[in-house]
């Protein structure tokens, strides 16, 4: 799986602003918000839900609320895919101009 790095495109924004690329510098920020955006889901949805499955792995116990889990897990799923997908067409528009 292809994805975007927060750190990297952060770096790219900073470079782009201060060498004065203003084209780049904006497609850059796009990317740098739309993962912002995946984090913040990654970490308020995601995470609780993975860190609560592998626990699950590891005891070998089913949680009562596993088919719950597995609902919201799938409901940010597309939201997830979209914007990993945003932040990295934006950098290769970044990359190309």
């Amino acid at each position: 799986m292809v994805t975007a790095d927060p750190a990297t495109a952060v770096a790219a924004t900073i470079a782009a602003f201060v060498t004065g690329h203003s084209g780049t510098a904006l497609w850059c920020t796009v990317a740098v918000a739309a993962l912002t955006v995946w984090l913040a889901l990654y970490a308020f949805v995601a995470k609780p839900i993975n860190t609560r499955q592998t626990g699950a792995a590891l005891s070998g116990v089913i949680p009562s609320d596993a088919e719950e889990l597995q609902e919201r897990w799938d409901s940010v799923m597309p939201a997830r895919i979209a914007l990993q997908t945003v932040a990295l067409a934006a950098l290769v528009i970044a990359l190309a101009i």
